[in-house]
């Protein structure tokens, strides 16, 4: 776990770096050192590496741990570990076939025709990962079945709420100037890991119409957003039609990325 605890390190001690640079170092040197020689991990058990691999991608995003895996993964367009590791080896195995093919007397030909005749399970597990479809691709696949099907709230709210079409948003690709406590409370309330009193209930199983606001009405993302007195300063900096919208059409708007997430942090900061 020493590869964690260094990449939590480099997050807590560059909390304003821009989220690009902490992805560029997440992809360029966290998964590499995580997954190194996973070409050969041929087992479907991957659970030691999904934990290493989820940490990082919480503490990256800046959420917490309970958040939900396949919410945080959607987010920003990730495969599970697995989905992940399956990739690398599809293109591993497709470069050794391809190099290797139809040479009769190669080593690993004869191995693997004895692998394939005996129907061994690693042999199994390599020609499915030779299917054709891209592992991470249809790991992303099941990921959104299962959370459309979810009867979680927090997962039923994520993906019929803030992120109906289950898509990345603009502000986890570009290569944008977007204060990281702006982006973290961004990403905060789209992923429900927020304090609102709508998510507090939940912890403490507080009936949903007890989670009241100071205002007094149930504290949920839609009221902070669009109906709360108590953000309405907020709401008319933002923009002069902010008092008609859903927080799905908000989400799609043609506004920048960067006056989004100040809107959010403001308005998200009024109740700290």
């Amino acid at each position: 776990e020493k590869q964690f605890f260094k990449f939590q390190a480099f997050i807590s001690k560059n909390r304003d770096f821009p989220f690009w640079v902490k992805k560029m170092v997440f992809e360029a040197a966290y998964l590499p050192s995580v997954f190194y020689g996973c070409e050969v991990w041929l087992c479907k058990n991957t659970s030691d590496a999904q934990h290493l691999y989820m940490d990082a991608i919480k503490t990256m995003l800046g959420v917490r741990k309970t958040t939900a895996n396949d919410a945080c993964l959607l987010e920003i367009g990730y495969p599970s570990a697995s989905g992940y590791i399956r990739r690398i080896q599809a293109r591993f195995f497709r470069k050794i076939f391809r190099i290797r093919h139809n040479m009769a007397e190669d080593p690993f030909w004869c191995v693997w025709s004895l692998a394939t005749e005996s129907g061994i399970p690693a042999a199994r597990y390599i020609t499915e990962l030779l299917g054709g479809v891209d592992p991470a691709q249809r790991d992303i696949q099941a990921m959104r079945l299962r959370v459309f099907a979810s009867e979680r709230s927090k997962l039923h709210t994520y993906s019929t709420s803030m992120n109906p079409d289950l898509c990345v948003h603009p502000v986890y690709l570009e290569r944008h100037s977007i204060p990281e406590k702006e982006r973290t409370a961004f990403t905060r309330l789209r992923l429900i890991a927020h304090d609102l009193a709508i998510e507090r209930g939940r912890w403490s199983r507080t009936p949903r119409h007890e989670r009241l606001c100071p205002c007094g009405v149930v504290q949920t993302e839609a009221h902070v957003l669009k109906d709360c007195p108590l953000t309405l300063s907020v709401r008319d900096h933002f923009t002069s039609a902010i008092r008609d919208f859903s927080i799905p059409n908000l989400f799609h708007s043609t506004d920048s990325t960067l006056t989004l997430c100040k809107f959010i942090s403001d308005a998200l900061f009024v109740f700290q």
